[in-house]
Parts: C-alpha cells; sequence; structure tokens
C-alpha cells in the first residue's frame, strides 16, 4: 500500500511538476530508468481508468455490443 502512494508521488511531481527522472530518482533513491517504468505504469493505470469510465456513461455504445453466452466444445 505504502508504494501506491509513493508511485503516485512521484508520478506527480515527474508529470505535473515537470522535474527530470534524475532529480526525482536522486530523491527516492531509486535510478533513472525505475522512475520511468512508475511513471508509465501508472499512466497506463489512469489510461484505462479515463477510457473505461468514458464508455460506461455512454449506455448507447454499450447496446450496440451483443452478449452471447456460447459454450463450444
Amino acid at each position: 500500500m505504502k508504494n501506491i502512494e509513493r508511485d503516485e508521488e512521484i508520478y506527480h511531481k515527474r508529470m505535473m511538476d515537470k522535474r527530470t527522472l534524475q532529480s526525482v530518482g536522486d530523491e527516492y533513491g531509486l535510478s533513472r530508468e525505475r522512475i520511468r517504468e512508475i511513471v508509465a505504469k501508472l499512466h497506463r493505470v489512469k489510461l484505462r481508468e479515463k477510457e473505461k469510465g468514458s464508455r460506461c456513461l455512454n449506455p448507447k455504445v454499450m447496446g450496440d455490443i451483443q452478449w452471447n453466452s456460447v459454450r463450444i466444445v
């Protein structure tokens, strides 16, 4: 749980404060590559959440999907 909070802080410092990978890494004792990985992972998660929310709010799109339960043996 603690790493999630740390990762959110790292993401914010990198993306919102526009700090360099090196400066954020020095603060947390991590490499630039590890900071880049954390930011990329959180960016993917945030995009997925955004897409998920937009699909759920649009019932017309969900209505266009045909839900068939077929078992093939």
